[in-house]
Order: C-alpha cells, then sequence, then structure tokens
C-alpha cells in the first residue's frame, strides 16, 4: 500500500483512512474526489512531520543514554571521592583552594602587639624593635629566609583590653620562608630570648576545618600521653608520633 495514496473520504457518513486500492464507495462520488484533492497537497508534508519525529525520537534516546552515561560517571566520583555523597566532593574541592591560598602564610602567636617592646623586654630582645613588619623580618633574616618575600604582614582581631598581644599573620610569596620561621623556632630563641620567656611560636595559617582536625588531635595526643606516661609523644605531619631521642616514629 503507497502512502501517497492516502486520502480521507466520507462514505456513508464515516471519515475512513483508505488507499486507490481499497477505495470502497461510488468511485465517482464528488465528496469523496474533492476530499482526496484537498488533502493531496500535505500527505508529503505529513510524511516529513513524520521523519522528523522519528529522528527527533532517536535523538532524545541518545541524549538519555549519554545523561546515563554522565550519571553513572558522578556516581564513580562521588564513591571514589568520598564514598558516596557529591556535596562531600564540592566540599573537598572548596577546602583544597582554602589550603592551597594559605600555603604561604605563617601565624605568630605571643609577638608583642605595638612598635616596640618595653625597655626591659628590648634589652633580653637582643634589639628585636620595631613594626610588625620590620620585627618579622628580622626574625625571617635570622632564619637566613629573605625579608623581601613577605608580603603583607597584619594582626588578626579586634585589640584586647587585657593588653594580650593578638596572633600576627604573615603572608610571603614562597613556603620557604614560612618553613624556616618554623622549623628554626629554636634558634629564634636562642638569638632572641625574650621570645622564650613570651612562649613565642609560629604555626601555619590553617582552614577552619583543619583547626578542628588540630584540636580533635590534640585531645587525642593528651589522653595517649596520659595511658603511656613513660613514652614521649608528639604530632609530626597531623600524626601522633613516638619520639626516642632523634627518632619519631608513628604510633599505632
Amino acid at each position: 500500500m503507497n502512502d501517497d495514496n492516502y486520502v480521507a473520504i466520507l462514505a456513508n457518513n464515516r471519515i475512513q483512512i483508505l488507499c486507490d486500492s481499497c477505495l470502497v464507495g461510488p468511485p465517482a462520488d464528488p465528496i469523496a474526489t474533492a476530499i482526496k484533492d484537498s488533502l493531496s497537497p500535505f500527505v508529503g508534508e505529513l510524511k516529513l512531520i513524520s521523519s522528523n519525529l522519528t529522528e527527533v525520537t532517536k535523538n532524545m534516546a541518545s541524549m538519555t543514554e549519554r545523561m546515563n552515561q554522565f550519571e553513572q560517571r558522578i556516581s564513580e566520583l562521588e564513591h571514589r571521592e568520598t564514598g558516596g555523597n557529591f556535596a562531600d566532593v564540592i566540599s573537598a574541592v572548596e577546602e583544597h583552594a582554602k589550603r592551597q591560598e594559605k600555603k604561604n602564610n605563617m601565624v605568630i602567636h605571643f609577638l608583642p602587639d605595638g612598635d616596640t617592646f618595653n625597655d626591659n623586654q628590648d634589652l633580653n630582645g637582643g634589639g628585636l624593635i620595631g613594626t610588625d613588619h620590620e620585627k618579622v623580618a628580622k626574625l625571617v633574616e635570622a632564619t637566613n629566609g629573605d625579608p623581601d618575600s613577605i608580603v603583607k604582614v597584619f594582626r588578626m582581631g579586634a585589640a584586647r583590653d587585657d593588653k594580650k598581644p593578638r596572633p600576627l599573620k604573615v603572608v610571603c610569596n614562597n613556603s620557604w620562608t614560612k618553613r624556616g620561621l618554623i622549623t628554626g623556632q629554636k634558634r629564634l630563641q636562642k638569638q632572641f630570648p625574650i621570645l622564650a620567656e613570651l612562649k613565642m611560636f609560629v604555626r601555619d595559617d590553617l582552614t577552619d576545618l583543619q583547626r578542628e582536625e588540630d584540636r580533635e588531635l590534640r585531645v587525642k595526643l593528651k589522653q595517649v600521653r596520659d595511658d603511656n606516661p613513660e613514652k614521649v609523644f608528639v604530632i609530626r605531619n597531623s600524626k601522633i608520633c613516638v619520639k626516642s631521642g632523634k627518632t619519631v616514629v608513628p604510633f599505632l
């Protein structure tokens, strides 16, 4: 049956879809002939629409398959990185970005806030006076670092009524300056005895998550020390370790 011959005709008060080979009723019926003639120009358009619909259906099936593949890939990524939660993937990416932003920064605690030490501290400090930037520059020089690598120095938080020194954030353009100051703290205390009296210390600039993890780790460290008073425990690379002389090994 040729689709080109499909027409709608009126026969016995009913509309039927017929072709020339199976046409029923009087072949000379003027109404049937009129309907056939009026619908014939649209047959080609109907076939084109039908063909387009078929193509759209195929494309939709292809898109559905690609979406399924994409969802499967996301699911695999979730389980590989976080065990199943895509929101955790986003959080992990954001946390990594924050750590990268802070990787060259350090925070100095208990370094006196202000332009100078008092007279007694100045005497014991061995000349460690000046602005915060100048004091940090001297500390960096004392650990064989480059003072020009210091990008910015500023106090964190509002001034305190009790005059307790606010933490001092130091932003550098490389990690070597920071690492030299953190690992050279004992050397600094020998060169500037006042730092030992002040209990000044330097540490990495941590994200909120890192600070939370650090607090939890120090609680565990205290518990381990209480349970094993005969051993010396320290934190190295975010792990609790046993220290014996110069040897430091992870505590299992």
